[in-house]
């Protein structure tokens, strides 16, 4: 696939896969513009704080600073790092905008930290319950990857009546686990209370996994949930949205585009106001 020229590839191609490729297009680009400034004698400060500058002045071997192996490294951050986060913000702030309920009751707790809404500080919001209950409940619709997460164990595993020999593939995608009506009731509803239960946040411990799980939990984790608090945190004090002609239904999964294929897209279109 990578040995096919795109040019080629455009011309027979459909629509949704042209697009993709000219994002690839589009990421190969700036692969070069950002190594270009990076190798420059005299990089401004915005260059100088970009993955590819530390790696082009890392002590990595040279094999790992080559055009295509910082091209994988900045495509991985494009894609992983913001359309992950950005597919479960579209939806929360749908949830969230579309509640009077909610907003209200958001907007209430954050009253409750003591710092102006220009100064807010994560460890402040992480203590906030119902923050915390709304970004959960976000993630548990909309967890980042759709896609089946395969592994693979040494011994045979027995599951009921079943064994599954050793080294056979095992997949599932979490939202089969996020919408299971055993962990959650009404499971394509967005409820924030069901994480304020003691039951929801047990089921959690098991049943809840839009990082994934173990040795191959997201690296960006920690700042993924970072980024979400102090955006929430922020829109919902500073502005109101006002959305029109969406419905729950179109910021729910649709199709596996390895994130959360949505039949919105994108897309979140809404009127902003100051609040």
């Amino acid at each position: 696939m990578r040995a096919m020229p795109t040019n080629w590839a455009m011309k027979v191609a459909d629509k949704k896969t042209k697009s993709f490729l000219q994002r690839l297009q589009q990421n190969a680009k700036d692969t070069r513009d950002i190594l270009t400034a990076a190798e420059s004698p005299s990089p401004d400060e915005k260059v100088e704080g970009t993955i590819v500058y530390a790696i082009v002045h890392s002590n990595l071997p040279p094999t790992e600073k080559t055009p295509g192996r910082i091209y994988q490294e900045v495509a991985t951050v494009s894609a992983a790092g913001f359309e992950t986060t950005a597919s479960a913000m579209r939806l929360i702030l749908y949830h969230v905008y579309s509640n009077a309920e909610i907003l209200q009751r958001l907007r209430q707790e954050l009253t409750s930290i003591s710092t102006q809404p220009s100064e807010l500080i994560l460890k402040e919001l992480e203590e906030l319950p119902y923050l915390t209950a709304v970004l959960k409940e976000g993630m548990r619709l909309s967890p980042a990857v759709a896609s089946r997460a395969a592994r693979i164990t040494d011994k045979d595993l027995f599951y009921k009546g079943w064994r599954i020999p050793a080294r056979s593939p095992v997949g599932m995608t979490t939202l089969l686990m996020h919408t299971n009506e055993k962990l959650y009731p009404e499971p394509m509803r967005f409820i924030p209370d069901r994480w304020m239960e003691s039951s929801s946040r047990k089921a959690s411990s098991y049943g809840f996994a839009p990082f994934s799980r173990g040795t191959r939990i997201c690296l960006g984790m920690h700042l993924a949930w970072a980024e979400m608090c102090m955006l929430l945190a922020t829109l919902v004090q500073n502005f109101n949205f006002t959305i029109k002609n969406a419905t729950a239904s179109d910021f729910e999964f649709e199709r596996d585009d390895m994130g959360i294929g949505t039949k919105a897209g994108h897309n979140l279109m809404v009127h902003v106001a100051v609040n």
